[in-house]
């Protein structure tokens, strides 16, 4: 089942009025704040945020407010040596 989620980013002075929307398959708010982080990063330039990231949801008139880390995937590069 698809829960209608808002969420706003409390250090970008956002508030609930300025929410942006997305889908999530969780109900439990801390699954859910996973969700609307990851729609962030996905859709509304999150990539060019700093992380952690204060991050207000609010799903079936439940709202919590949780602090989002991102976890940076190395990336290695090989040359060979002659």
């Amino acid at each position: 089942m698809s829960h209608d989620v808002k969420y706003w980013l409390r250090d970008n002075d956002q508030s609930a009025e300025d929410a942006y929307e997305c889908n999530s398959s969780f109900s439990e708010l801390i699954y859910v704040a996973q969700s609307a982080a990851e729609d962030y990063w996905d859709n509304h330039d999150g990539w060019e945020s700093s992380w952690p990231q204060k991050i207000c949801v609010e799903v079936n008139g439940e709202t919590g407010t949780f602090i989002v880390h991102m976890d940076t995937e190395p990336v290695f590069y090989v040359s060979k040596i002659t």
